[in-house]
């Protein structure tokens, strides 16, 4: 019964990291046509600025300019440029 409990202790240890390794990025998306600093977490849907697991996109329709204020940003992915404006990012 010992060994029977830790075998399905150590599956179970298993599963759970195994699902944390291979969890998918999440999206994070700029919320509105207007301009901002990327670091500005008010300006992110969600209100939280995007990190290493993230797809990030600046697809919302209208003419503005997202500023990379800061020196190290990690992502997923960018995807930028929406189907009307001028989507801009900024680096400075």
């Amino acid at each position: 019964m010992k060994n029977r409990n830790r075998i399905l202790f150590s599956l179970g240890i298993f599963l759970v990291f195994s699902t944390i390794l291979s969890a998918e990025a999440l999206a994070a998306s700029w919320a509105a046509a207007v301009d901002g600093n990327w670091n500005d977490s008010t300006k992110w849907s969600g209100g939280v600025v995007p990190g290493p697991a993230d797809d990030v996109e600046i697809t919302v329709d209208g003419t503005y300019t997202v500023t990379l204020d800061v020196l190290d940003v990690t992502i997923a992915s960018l995807t930028l440029g929406a189907s009307a404006g001028t989507q801009t990012l900024s680096v400075t």
